[in-house]
């Protein structure tokens, strides 16, 4: 059964004239040699790229990953085009939200957060050594007779 396909024609593909001189047998006509006649037209960056159910078809960079870290592509005529979402600690940015940069509140909210724990393990640290000897004097032996 062959691919599913739309009923509207595919007017993103572009097909050069094939003479008799291209075609030295109709069984060496493969899918490389077809591709050399197809192009894309109409959106910059497309690729062309063949599957057996579907054929030939135009295929935009925003399907093969091109925007990073959670960025939205759009398929735009002049190239695809990113949109960063920033979440609670990175923002991304760049043409494809490749780059991330740390923003400022959570960059000292961490900062903070583990000044705040290495003080409070000091001090815990302070007070088991400075009361460990003081333990002792109150302590009551359990085998005493009275």
């Amino acid at each position: 059964m062959r691919g599913k396909r739309s009923g509207g024609p595919r007017n993103n593909v572009a097909f050069h004239s094939i003479s008799r001189k291209n075609v030295h047998s109709v069984m060496a006509l493969n899918v490389s040699m077809l591709a050399t006649c197809l192009q894309c037209n109409g959106y910059k960056d497309y690729r062309l790229v063949y599957s057996p159910q579907g054929g030939f078809t135009c295929v935009s960079p925003c399907s093969q990953g091109y925007c990073k870290h959670g960025g939205q592509c759009q398929h735009l005529p002049d190239g695809p085009r990113c949109s960063c979402v920033p979440s609670s600690i990175y923002t991304p940015w760049g043409k494809c939200c490749e780059e991330l940069s740390v923003k400022l509140g959570a960059f000292f909210g961490i900062l903070f957060g583990t000044l705040g724990a290495i003080l409070l393990l000091g001090v815990a640290v302070f007070v088991i050594l400075r009361f460990r000897g003081s333990w002792a004097r109150f302590s009551y032996p359990l085998d005493s007779e009275s």
